[in-house]
């Protein structure tokens, strides 16, 4: 099992989880993988930077581990690729990459996305150029002198480089967004086996942006007092954000944004503002998207199941629901936040010095389980007389979690359809368009994130009150 750590493309570290629990429990040999972030993985010049290393650098190192597996006890043939926001991301740009699709024997036979599909400008460079040439003023070269770059110590580069690299379209790597790619029935050869995860309260992501931006909208998203007015400008500055519109002669937005804003006032009369927008940053940062990826797997697999050129590949989706003891969210939020099941899955509970509570621990065992029989197996639930019951069974619902699978009845391809979103928000997924700030934000916030996870792991007692910070 090979881990590609994503916290945003400028700050991914491969020593951020210990693998040692999850390879322990499930048996499987677990590899995680640096790559080059930041200026050095995705600066791209016409003539000293080719864009893409930290991308190219994953495909090396699979590479290597592929060549190397018999010496390490491993088998060359079952190798899965897993990771979380953008090593997800990055695995839906090598699934759809011309480079990798056609590769034979394949690079790896399966992949795990938890909660990342690279979706929009958000995620994507499309002014490399600008970005370039910013840099390269800030640094003292000029664009066409290939040695410069080389003359300066890679401190001065990482203090002018700043934040905010991405991955960039080219005619090699990336020919388009991994969507697109899937929707005309393209997708990595040899990949037989998927698993798709995400976590009830992806929005938490939101919630963290809130409060390392310090915004005047964070305490009352705490406090749940959000007037309408409050989400209706929340709501407008990120559509502007991602549409990127600004407002009109009038001062007001658009009709499409409009009619947008009023459809999710109205949506769920019940519900706060603050639950209507944790829903909709849910869907628009992971759910609406890991939810077209799955779909868009099944749709290539029921036209081309008889297909003797193209690969079968099983596909499974989960929800992770169950909130952790140890989960730092507020108390208003009762299941799973962005990460939870990450945390779980790699057993972190066995390594921490506060004592786990039974459900933790029964939780880990399922997703622990689940994942390593997806990597060994290509199905979470297993082989032999189990098999096909551990995601349905009643185990699952005592602790909050949905967990399923449905199969054809040829059963060539396994498909689930746990993803709860909002529906308006699927109007988004084709128009998705927002700045390098975000993603810098959510990958700090992402950063803080872990850090305090792992204080609060590292001490018995706190004395925090979780309804009036998050971190």
């Amino acid at each position: 099992m090979v881990w590609l750590p994503g916290e945003g493309y400028d700050f991914a570290d491969a020593r951020q989880f210990d693998g040692s629990f999850l390879a322990s429990l499930g048996n499987v040999i677990v590899i995680t993988v640096q790559y080059r972030v930041g200026v050095f993985g995705f600066l791209k010049t016409n003539s000293s930077a080719a864009g893409n290393m930290g991308l190219w650098d994953q495909i090396m190192a699979l590479k290597w581990i592929r060549k190397n597996a018999k010496a390490i006890g491993a088998d060359a043939d079952n190798i899965t690729v897993f990771g979380r926001f953008t090593g997800s991301m990055s695995i839906s740009i090598l699934l759809t990459s011309p480079v990798v699709r056609d590769m034979s024997p394949p690079l790896f036979r399966r992949a795990i996305l938890l909660s990342g599909i690279a979706v929009g400008e958000w995620v994507f460079e499309h002014n490399h150029q600008m970005k370039a040439k910013e840099f390269l003023n800030q640094i003292g070269c000029d664009e066409k002198d290939t040695n410069c770059l080389k003359t300066i110590s890679a401190q001065n580069i990482l203090e002018k480089a700043s934040y905010g690299w991405r991955p960039t379209f080219d005619s090699d790597l990336i020919e388009a967004e991994p969507l697109k790619v899937l929707e005309s029935g393209n997708f990595a050869n040899g990949v037989t086996d998927v698993m798709l995860g995400t976590n009830k309260v992806e929005g938490s992501l939101c919630l963290l942006t809130h409060f390392a931006s310090k915004s005047r909208y964070y305490d009352k998203i705490i406090n749940n007092e959000l007037t309408e007015n409050d989400f209706l400008e929340m709501i407008e500055s990120d559509m502007k954000m991602f549409f990127n519109q600004k407002h009109d002669s009038n001062g007001t937005t658009s009709y499409q944004n409009r009619a947008f804003i009023s459809a999710l006032v109205n949506k769920n009369q019940n519900s706060s503002y603050r639950q209507k927008y944790l829903e909709f940053c849910s869907s628009l940062f992971i759910t609406s998207h890991m939810k077209n990826f799955n779909k868009l797997l099944l749709k290539r697999q029921l036209t081309k199941q008889n297909d003797m050129n193209t690969t079968p590949t099983n596909t499974f989706a989960y929800e992770l629901q169950y909130r952790p003891s140890f989960s730092i969210a507020p108390s208003f939020i009762d299941s799973a936040i962005h990460g939870d099941d990450v945390l779980l899955a790699f057993g972190l509970i066995h390594g921490s010095p506060v004592i786990p509570n039974k459900d933790d621990e029964k939780m880990t065992q399922l997703l622990v389980q689940s994942f390593t029989n997806f990597a060994t197996y290509g199905n979470p639930n297993g082989l032999g007389p189990k098999a096909d019951n551990l995601w349905l069974n009643s185990d699952i619902s005592v602790i909050k979690t949905k967990m399923e699978s449905n199969k054809t009845k040829d059963n060539v391809v396994s498909v689930t359809q746990l993803f709860l979103f909002s529906s308006t928000a699927e109007m988004l997924i084709t128009f998705l368009s927002t700045s390098t700030t975000i993603l810098a934000l959510l990958a700090t916030s992402l950063i803080c994130f872990i850090i305090f996870f792992l204080h609060k792991q590292r001490h018995t007692t706190n004395h925090y009150n979780k309804d009036s910070a998050l971190l």
